[in-house]
Formats: structure tokens, C-alpha cells, sequence
């Protein structure tokens, strides 16, 4: 009987990170929700280069030198290479807030947290061209973005940990 051993140490991935959530500022964002988006980051930094990208709300600076700043920032803290990409996520304000409501009873895409503008998918895009290994989506509400992608995407791992219903009946409160 043959044993075979993967030497992982060896073997350098590219993983592409997606979430919604981004921690503008890594000693006030301590929440749970970060606590863990941590915890998969230097899990996945043990196998590989990271890409990380974030729809950020639309006041989150997205110049050039923002984005490296903050990458030099990131890379510190969790103390790999991070690649960074930062990309503002648009609101569905030209309608009605009942309209948008109604239209995401029909249309999970439609919802306001799962709602991707072109300019998203466009920033999904040229992060996939990058030839990513996996990708790991952090929470469903990023998701979204990956289901929209129309080519062929490497393994995709979904951190799921919130069941959603009760997520928004915390949210209505």
C-alpha cells in the first residue's frame, strides 16, 4: 500500500476573499462577524495568496493610495500578503423603498443586501481574471455576486452563519 503525503507548504493557492463586510478600522471592528472573517483568514493564509475583495459603502475611500494604505494595513494585521481590491456598493435608490421591498419578495437579487450593481460584478470580474484557485465568500448577503458570474469559477466555499430570517428579525428591532 502506497501513502502519499501532500506537502501543502509547497503548494502556494491563489484564494479569492468576497465579503460585504469590511473592517475600516481593525481595532474598532472586533464584532463577531470579524472575529470570524479572522479566524478564515489565517486559515486560508496557511495555503495560500489572498485576494480580498470588498464592496464597501459608497463613503469608503477607494483612491489609489487609500487602497494601498490599507493594504499595507491588512497585510500587517493578519500578517500575509494581502491583495486588495475595494469596490462601493451602489443602493437601490431610484425606487420607492415599498417598490424595492416588493420586487425582492419576488427576486432574492433584488433585495437590498443582495443587490450587485454592474460596476460589482464588473470589480468581481477582474479579480477572477486574476485566476483564483477557490474562492471563499464571507456570509450569504456576499454571495450574491459569485451566483450572478456567467463563466466557469474554481471550488467556491460559502461561510454561512447566520440563519437569514432571524438575522432580519434582529435587524427589524
Amino acid at each position: 500500500m502506497n501513502i502519499y503525503l501532500l506537502n501543502f507548504a509547497n503548494l502556494k493557492m491563489r484564494i479569492l476573499f468576497v465579503s460585504i463586510h469590511f473592517p475600516s478600522d481593525l481595532s474598532t471592528c472586533t464584532q463577531g462577524v470579524y472575529k470570524r472573517m479572522s479566524l478564515f483568514i489565517d486559515a486560508i493564509k496557511e495555503i495560500g495568496e489572498i485576494d480580498m475583495l470588498f464592496f464597501v459603502p459608497p463613503e469608503t475611500q477607494v483612491s489609489l493610495e487609500a487602497i494601498a494604505q490599507t493594504e499595507r494595513t491588512f497585510s500587517e494585521h493578519w500578517q500575509t500578503k494581502i491583495n486588495l481590491f475595494l469596490c462601493p456598493k451602489e443602493e437601490q435608490n431610484s425606487l420607492p423603498k415599498w417598490r424595492q421591498q416588493w420586487d425582492g419578495i419576488f427576486n432574492f437579487f433584488k433585495q437590498s443586501d443582495f443587490f450587485i450593481s454592474p460596476q460589482q460584478m464588473q470589480a468581481l470580474e477582474e479579480c477572477l481574471s486574476r485566476k483564483p484557485d477557490a474562492i471563499f465568500v464571507h456570509r450569504l448577503s456576499s454571495m450574491s455576486a459569485v451566483m450572478q458570474v456567467q463563466q466557469s469559477l474554481p471550488p467556491v466555499f460559502l461561510d454561512l452563519d447566520d440563519i437569514e430570517h432571524i438575522s432580519f428579525m434582529r435587524q427589524i428591532r
